[in-house]
C-alpha cells in the first residue's frame, strides 16, 4: 500500500482526512458474516442509516483524489449451517475525487463517495449450491458514473456430460445449458444498493442468448415435490431484493428437447430471435404494492419458420397462489413443422391439414389452467402411433384407430358449415410439471377439444 499526500494536519486535525493517493496492489479482503438472532432488533434501528452515519462517528470528512486497487482478491463466507464461500479474484478499483462528509452521503451522482469510478474482474466462476452447474462470465464491469454494470460472456454450464449428470440425479430434473455474450443493466440505485441492500435498476438487456434444455422421462418422477415453482414464485424467493423496471430480450433462441423412453426417441421444439420486453420484476413488496402485475411481451420463431408473439401475466401480489394469464397468437403453419413434436410428444402425427391461424387465451394457477382456443384450419387427418418400431426405425401406425378418428370424430375444418367452434377448456396440474408444460397442456387440451379428438386417442 502506498499513501501520497499525509501533511501533519492529517495528524493534528483527527476528524478530518484530505489525502492526494492511496494505491494498492494484490489486497485479499476477507469478509465473515453470521446474522445473529439477538442482534435483529439492533439492525432494525439502524436501518435507517447512511453508510455515513454508520461509520464516521470519529470523523467529519475524508478526501481522497485517487484510489487505485490492482489485482484484488475477496472471500466472502457467510457462517450458516452449511458454510457458504464466494470468492473474487483478479478484480481492478479506480476511483477518483472522493469526499466523504455529510453533503455527499446522499449525492446519487456518487459511486462510494467517488465522482468517478470503474470496477471489474474478468474469469469469475461460481459453483451452484447443488455443484451441478457452474456460473461463468468473461467479464464485469461497473461505470459508478454511468450507474450501468456489464457483463459479457456469462454462462450457466453443467459441470458433467449428459450421462455423468443424469448419474447424479434420483429423479427427474431438467439438464440446462444457458448462455448470454451480453448483458447491461443501466441506471441503476447505488445507495439503495449499499445502503439498503435492495438491487433497483431502471432499465436492462440481454443480447443474443441461447437456452439449451433436456428433459429425460425415462428417470423417476419425484415422490415430492414443491409445486411453487413459476416464474414468480422462483423471483419470491430470491434472496435479496431487486426490482428491474424494464428488461428487454434481443435475439434469444429457446431449444427443448424431451426424451420418451418407451419409444426411445426424443421430441424437439425450438423458438428462434426471441424479441419482447419484461417489466416491473421484483420481490419488494413496496414495489408490488404500487404494480403488482409482472408482463412478457414478446414474438419468436416457432420451428424456425412460423411467426409467434405471447404475452404472459404474473400477479405478483397473489405469487402464493400462482395466478398469471397467457395468450399467444401464431401463424399460419404445415405439418412438416407440427410432426417432429406432435409425433414423439403426443403419438400422432397430421396425415394432411392446414392451419391458417391460431389463438389462445389461458388463466390459471398452481392448480387449475382455464380457457379458449380459436384455431383456424381445413382438411385435418391424423396419424396415431404405436410406442413400436416398424422395420425402418418409424413409429408403426395404428391403422383401425386412425380410421376411426378420422371418419367419426375429427372434425375436419374449422369453421365448419359456417360455425365457428371456440370451445371452453380446463385442464388440472400434473404436479411434477413445471410452467410452460403447464401452459402447453392446456392450450394442447383445447386444441384436442375444438378437433375432437379424445386425447385417449393421441396421448398416452
Amino acid at each position: 500500500m502506498h499513501i501520497d499526500g499525509i501533511g501533519i494536519t492529517d495528524l493534528l486535525h483527527k476528524d478530518k482526512i484530505d489525502l492526494l493517493s492511496i494505491v494498492i496492489n494484490s489486497p485479499v479482503i476477507e469478509v465473515i458474516h453470521q446474522l445473529q438472532p439477538y442482534n435483529k432488533k439492533k439492525l432494525e434501528e439502524t436501518d435507517t442509516l447512511s453508510l455515513y452515519r454508520r461509520f464516521m462517528n470519529q470523523l467529519k470528512s475524508i478526501a481522497i483524489k485517487k484510489i487505485d486497487i490492482e489485482h484484488a482478491t475477496v472471500i466472502d463466507q457467510v457462517i450458516t449451517t452449511k458454510k457458504k464461500v464466494t470468492k473474487f479474484k483478479d478484480i481492478f478499483i479506480r476511483m477518483n475525487d472522493i469526499r466523504i462528509d455529510s453533503c455527499t452521503q446522499f449525492d446519487k451522482s456518487r459511486f462510494l463517495f467517488a465522482k468517478h469510478a470503474l470496477l471489474g474482474l474478468s474469469n469469475f466462476s461460481l459453483r451452484t449450491p447443488d455443484s451441478l452447474y457452474l456460473f461463468k462470465a468473461g467479464n464485469i464491469s461497473i461505470s459508478g458514473e454511468q450507474h450501468a454494470v456489464t457483463l459479457l460472456n456469462t454462462e450457466l454450464m453443467p459441470r458433467y456430460g449428459r450421462e455423468e449428470f443424469e448419474k447424479r440425479l434420483s429423479t427427474r430434473r431438467e439438464l440446462f445449458h444457458i448462455s448470454i455474450p451480453r448483458i447491461t443493466l443501466t441506471d441503476i440505485d447505488w445507495w439503495a444498493m449499499i445502503n439498503k441492500e435492495k438491487i433497483l435498476v431502471k432499465e436492462a438487456a440481454i443480447f443474443d442468448g441461447n437456452i439449451n434444455a433436456f428433459f429425460d422421462l425415462s428417470l423417476p418422477r419425484r415422490s415430492i415435490i414443491n409445486i411453487k415453482n413459476f416464474p414468480h414464485q422462483m423471483l419470491m424467493k430470491l434472496p435479496l431484493m431487486l426490482l428491474v423496471k424494464k428488461l428487454d430480450v434481443h435475439r434469444f433462441k429457446i431449444s427443448y428437447e424431451e426424451y420418451h423412453p418407451d419409444i426411445k426417441k426424443s421430441g424437439f421444439l425450438t423458438l428462434d430471435n426471441i424479441k419482447g420486453i419484461i417489466t416491473n420484476t421484483s420481490n419488494i413488496p413496496l414495489e408490488i404494492k404500487k404494480q403488482p402485475i409482472a408482463v412478457f411481451s414478446g414474438s419468436c420463431r416457432f420451428m424456425k419458420q412460423v411467426p409467434l408473439s405471447l404475452k404472459l401475466q404474473f400477479d405478483l401480489s397473489k405469487s402464493s397462489t400462482g395466478a398469471f394469464t397467457a395468450d399467444l397468437n401464431i401463424a399460419a403453419m404445415e405439418k412438416e413443422s407440427i410432426n417432429p413434436i406432435a409425433g414423439p410428444m403426443g403419438l400422432f402425427t397430421l396425415k394432411s391439414g392446414h392451419f391458417q391461424e391460431g389463438k389462445a387465451h389461458v388463466e390459471g394457477d398452481n392448480l387449475l389452467a382455464k380457457g379458449k382456443v380459436a384455431m383456424y384450419y381445413s382438411d385435418l387427418s391424423i396419424t396415431p402411433l404405436k410406442e413400436q418400431f416398424d422395420e425402418h426405425g418409424k413409429l408403426k401406425k395404428k391403422h383401425l384407430t386412425g380410421f376411426i378418428a378420422n371418419t367419426f370424430l375429427i372434425k375436419k375444418s374449422n369453421p365448419e358449415h359456417g360455425q365457428f367452434r371456440e370451445p371452453d377448456f380446463s385442464v388440472y396440474r400434473d404436479h411434477h410439471a413445471n410452467f410452460f408444460n403447464f401452459v402447453w397442456m392446456a392450450v394442447m387440451t383445447g386444441i384436442l377439444k375444438t378437433v375432437g379428438i379424445p386425447s385417449r386417442f393421441v396421448i398416452k
